[in-house]
């Protein structure tokens, strides 16, 4: 887990890209930053720190939400499954918020489910 200071500085940097695609989702926001203050979640940021993905780690690898450019959120999506996979996680889910992330994600192995409406196998 990151110190106190640098988790500050990711949550306001996450907050920020967060609040640009859901605008008015504060609160929905504030339950995810308690959850990764108290360990039960965790950020991941691309290469350039233009996007993010919080991350919940259940009995898979739950993406909780995404934020910033497409092409970033695309290298998120490869390099975390890759370390989810090497992390022994068999499987990587997804509540898609925006129209058509999940067209963009079946290109990438992702298919629905029946109570989950995105699941990579891992």
């Amino acid at each position: 887990m990151a110190d106190g200071a640098a988790l500050d500085t990711n949550l306001v940097k996450c907050r920020a890209l967060f609040l640009a695609a859901f605008p008015g989702e504060d609160a929905t926001f504030d339950k995810m930053a308690g959850q990764v203050r108290d360990g039960r979640a965790f950020i991941e940021f691309s290469e350039d720190k233009k996007s993010f993905a919080i991350l919940q780690p259940v009995r898979d690898l739950h993406v909780w939400t995404v934020g910033g450019d497409m092409a970033g959120i695309m290298e998120l999506e490869e390099s975390v499954s890759r370390r989810a996979a090497e992390s022994g996680f068999d499987r990587m889910t997804a509540l898609p918020s925006r129209e058509h992330w999940d067209r963009a994600l079946r290109a990438r192995g992702w298919k629905s489910e029946a109570k989950t409406p995105l699941v990579k196998e891992l």
